[in-house]
Order: C-alpha cells, then structure tokens, then sequence
C-alpha cells in the first residue's frame, strides 16, 4: 500500500482529487498543440500551398474586376469633365462672337459720326445733327421711321418739317413728323401715296413725284420731255437743292400723250442705321 500510495502521490492523485489542469495528459496535449504550431508540419504548408493556388483565380479576378470599376470611373469622372469644359467652351464662344459684333458696331459708327463730324465743319448755314434710326422699313406700314434723338436730348432745336439726310451721302430721306422728349419720328419721302415737287435731269424739268414705298417714285411727263435712265431727281427745300435719287425705269408709248418714269433713292433703307437732322 505504500508502494502504491507513493506513485499516487508522483502522478498527483493521493489523496482527494487535484485540478484538472494538472493532469500529465492535458500538459502533453498543450505541448504537442504548441510543437505544431511552431514546426507546422510539411503536409500542412502542402495544403496551404494547394489552397492558395486554387484561391488565386479568384483573386485575380477580383482584382481585375476592381481595376475595371476604376477605370470605368475614370472614364465617367473624365467625360463628365470633358462635357463641362465642351459646355464653358461654348459659353465663352458666344461671348466672344457677341463682343466681335459689338466691336464691328462701334467701329461702323465711328467711320459714320467721323463722316458727320467732317460734314458739319462744311460752309452749310444748316445747324445739324446726327441720329440713330431706331425702326425699319419693314416694321413700319406708314413709312415712318423713330429716331434715337428728341427734344431733351438733341444737340440742336427740333421741329416739324426738319429735313432728314442720309448720313453717308446726304441724300434727302424725309422730314421730321413728330417731335418727343427722348425720340423723334421721321415720314419718308418715298411713303406710298405722298406726292411731292421734283426736278429732273440736267434741265430741271419740274414734275410732281408719288411715293410708292421703300425709297421707289413713280411721276409722269409729257412724252415730248427728254429723260434718260439714270438722270438725277432733286427737290428744292428753301434755297438749296437736294438729291432724292435718279431714274432707273422710263416707259414710253408712242400712242400715249404722257410717259410713266421711275426712279428710286440710292439708300438701302433697310439698312439704313445714320441720318443726319438739318434745322430749316
């Protein structure tokens, strides 16, 4: 019995029972879990190796398939860019077009109020002005054109009956119709259905012109009178003699007492843009 009480006492049994971590059989398991874990034995690390290379595809193709999303991000980020600066691009061209016409307006009225100024430092007794024509021909039925210059803004007394000049050669248009504050309103000459006293050709033959609209003339004579295409038509304001255009059409019938003559302004009324105001 002493004897086997001894072993008891070596391998920790005597006695009542002793904690179960102090069992020789749990110490070598932990012992031979640690050993394993150091050393990992080959046929594990085979394992490991194996997995990996099956795992690999899988991570290729994830990182491949990530790599595309980023490009595919790249590519909205870049032409989503790329519209914005195509729309700024536009919005710039637009500007600059609009600033271009600007700038060949400002440089077309310079060349114009240059020809105006030149014009008012000439021996004319007339005091005048320039005006910017505010209206078309087209927009108005009466053949009544605004004008950019009234009473409280004008360089010179306004009122009825003042002639209007073209500004470039000085071409009888009209005359003044109705005077505002800042605008002023001009019939033209050519107005369909207003009549007129004229002189034609070289000898000044007198005749009375009817308007038939946008700068054109309509008169008769008889058909003894000479008048050839192209001879000048004047009218006579006061004292002084003033283009209105020359005759471009002349109908003539033998068997008709009178001849039906044409002649029309040389203005292009439809771009017409300056005239210059002659106080009377």
């Amino acid at each position: 019995m002493n004897y086997l009480d001894n072993n008891f006492q070596i391998f920790g049994r005597s006695g009542g029972s002793r904690p179960k971590w102090r069992s020789p059989w749990l110490l070598g398991l932990i012992i031979v879990l640690l050993f394993w874990l150091i050393t990992r034995p080959s046929v594990f690390r085979v394992g490991e190796g194996v997995a990996l290379t099956l795992a690999r595809p899988f991570w290729s193709a994830g990182s491949g398939f990530s790599g595309w999303l980023e490009r595919q991000w790249q590519f909205l980020s870049s032409h989503s860019a790329l519209t914005l600066e195509n729309q700024k691009l536009k919005q710039d061209l637009l500007a600059y077009t609009a600033l271009e016409l600007e700038r060949e307006r400002l440089v077309s009225d310079n060349l114009a109020l240059r020809g105006l100024l030149n014009y008012a430092t000439s021996t004319s007794e007339h005091l005048t002005m320039a005006a910017r024509v505010l209206t078309r021909v087209n927009q108005s039925a009466t053949g009544v054109l605004a004008l950019d210059v009234g009473s409280a803004v004008a360089s010179i007394p306004l009122k009825l009956g003042d002639l209007v000049l073209d500004a470039a050669s000085a071409t009888a248009l009209g005359e003044i119709v109705a005077v505002e504050s800042r605008v002023s309103k001009f019939e033209l000459f050519s107005a369909w259905g207003r009549k007129r006293e004229v002189l034609i050709g070289e000898t000044r033959v007198p005749a009375e012109a009817l308007g038939r609209g946008s700068g054109n003339f309509r008169l008769s004579l008889p058909r003894e009178v000479k008048v050839a295409v192209g001879d000048p038509v004047m009218m006579i304001i006061g004292t002084e003699e003033y283009s209105l255009g020359r005759v471009s059409v002349v109908n003539h019938d033998p068997i008709e007492a009178f001849q039906e003559i044409f002649f029309r302004s040389p203005v292009n009324l439809e771009l017409l843009t300056w005239v210059r105001l002659h106080g009377l």
